[in-house]
């Protein structure tokens, strides 16, 4: 049987976690964003939809790096064909449309490939809660406004890498 957490047995930095989830989610919904919360966990990062399975939205914090940051992650079989058909054919298009400096994160031996942009600010913080949120929901906004037609037209079968390219037999 699952033990239930209560507030006295969580961690200083978990009740930080989730006092700052709790607060951002509540900026989301004043601001009649469009991109949806979910409720709240004491942990460092929470999810949003982005409108196809394998594919989301995540907005994370990080005391230690005092950093945030929103990221597109791609998961599930196809996610290596997908990041690359991102990469290849939408960089350019992904890049001008959300207008900060992107990490384009392939993770060939990880469960998950990444499109991250981060920002330094310090989530220890709550004097500055409401700029770091502010700047989350714009960055989320944008990224969902971006990457949400995209990827719902991706397919893995369209991806071809380099050396399966007919007449590419990896010789200079």
């Amino acid at each position: 049987m699952k033990k239930r957490v209560t507030d006295g047995d969580r961690s200083p930095t978990k009740t930080l976690q989730l006092d700052y989830g709790d607060k951002f989610c509540q900026f989301m919904e004043d601001g009649t964003s469009l991109v949806r919360c979910q409720k709240p966990k004491p942990q460092n990062w929470t999810c949003f939809a982005v409108g196809r399975s394998y594919f989301q939205l995540v907005a994370r914090m990080n005391t230690q790096a005092k950093e945030i940051g929103v990221y597109l992650c791609m998961q599930g079989d196809d996610r290596l064909a997908h990041y690359h058909l991102l990469k290849n054919i939408h960089q350019e298009q992904v890049n001008s449309s959300i207008g900060l400096d992107l990490k384009w994160r392939e993770l060939p031996d990880a469960k998950e490939s990444q499109i991250a942009i981060n920002r330094q600010a310090d989530p220890i913080n709550r004097n500055d809660w409401s700029a770091q949120h502010k700047w989350l929901k714009e960055t989320l906004e944008s990224s969902h406004r971006t990457f949400a037609p995209i990827v719902k037209q991706l397919d893995a079968a369209e991806y071809q890498p380099d050396d399966a390219i007919e007449g590419n037999d990896g010789n200079p």
